[in-house]
């Protein structure tokens, strides 16, 4: 019942929401806030003096400095049976923010709990719209 075209309208709407979950309200995989930076990391991240910084985040604990990273998570397949998204070239800072404890995406929890609930909403209601499409002004027995 879940199709390429499932997936494919599913895709940006879960890359937009991880983003805005990770990125803007600050939280990990696991949706506890990023810890705090150490002192004077965080005074130069204030203070918007780091080359090639993003000002837009300075103010936040968020894993972005130049943006690169935020911009690099996207969508990279779209399958009849699955997609998957990530990033594409910034893969090395992911690693490395995991190393920190700064948590992006783990093996046991690939995307935040909200987001996969969103998946099974949207899955749900892809799938009602399509049953009632196609059994439209009939009658159907189901034996289970």
């Amino acid at each position: 019942m879940l199709d390429k075209k499932f997936f494919r309208e599913l895709a940006p709407n879960v890359v937009n929401m991880y983003r805005k979950h990770t990125f803007e309200k600050g939280l990990d995989v696991n949706s506890q806030k990023f810890k705090d930076y150490t002192p004077e990391y965080a005074r130069r991240k204030r203070s918007g003096s780091i080359k090639r910084q993003s000002s837009q985040f300075k103010d936040r604990v968020t894993p972005v400095l130049t943006g690169d990273l935020f911009r690099d998570f996207k969508v990279i397949k779209v399958k009849s049976d699955s997609f998957s998204f990530g990033t594409v070239t910034q893969g090395g800072k992911v690693v490395g923010l995991n190393k920190m404890g700064r948590e992006l995406s783990t093996s046991s929890t690939p995307i935040p709990e909200d987001i996969q609930e969103f998946i099974e909403v949207f899955a749900v209601g892809y799938t009602d719209k399509r049953f009632r499409k196609e059994f439209r002004g009939g009658n159907f027995d189901i034996n289970l």
